[in-house]
């Protein structure tokens, strides 16, 4: 038997890799090639704030593509932050867990543009027990506050939920806040994940 009610999966690392296409296509909007790395810092810090829900990236987005003289419209630009790929294979463990009656959810840092687009589109509201996006929760990992809104959501304790993330920085932390916790990348494979779920009791042949 185990401890552990619930299964708490980062989405991009974890459930999803963006598509290979995604640097290569925002960086195309920056029209001098010289500046790339400068015009991508600046929209990476427009968007920072977004993953706690605090502003709109359309909002923070829009003034610096205007500032970089980016003929794209912002509306085509956000669209690149949706070439995603979501990896078959976990989402088949998802599935598994699920039927298994273990609680399954996402979570993960998201601006609400994506998160809305991986929602839909992806179908992520019905593959998942629960949605824990950090633009909904107003935190974003690392931070604690994170973890005990996503916990707060689900009505678990700390100790009967198994997290998994690709960055060890939250991973840590999320130990720290007394979350079983182990550090996977989709790379890996399923196996690999397998194997870690069953070190947390959750065996599912």
């Amino acid at each position: 038997m185990t401890h552990i009610r619930a299964v708490l999966l980062d989405a991009d690392g974890v459930v999803q890799v963006t598509a290979p296409a995604w640097r290569a296509s925002l960086a195309a909007l920056c029209q001098d090639p010289a500046r790339v790395e400068e015009f991508l810092g600046e929209v990476f810090a427009a968007e920072r704030p977004c993953t706690t829900g605090a502003v709109d990236f359309a909002d923070t987005l829009a003034p610096v593509l205007q500032r970089w003289q980016v003929r794209a419209s912002v509306a085509d630009a956000l669209r690149i932050w949706t070439l995603i790929e979501p990896s078959a294979d976990v989402l088949a463990l998802v599935e598994q867990l699920r039927s298994a009656g273990v609680t399954v959810a996402l979570a993960t840092n998201q601006q609400a543009h994506r998160a809305r687009f991986m929602s839909a589109t992806l179908g992520y509201a019905e593959r998942f027990d629960h949605l824990l996006y950090s633009c909904d929760l107003g935190h974003a990992k690392p931070s604690p506050q994170y973890f005990a809104a996503a916990l707060s959501r689900l009505a678990i304790d700390p100790a009967q939920a198994l997290f998994i993330d690709d960055a060890e920085a939250n991973v840590a932390a999320a130990r720290a806040y007394g979350l079983n916790a182990e550090v996977f990348h989709v790379s890996e494979g399923t196996e690999r994940i397998r194997a870690l779920l069953n070190g947390h009791g959750l065996d599912l042949g």
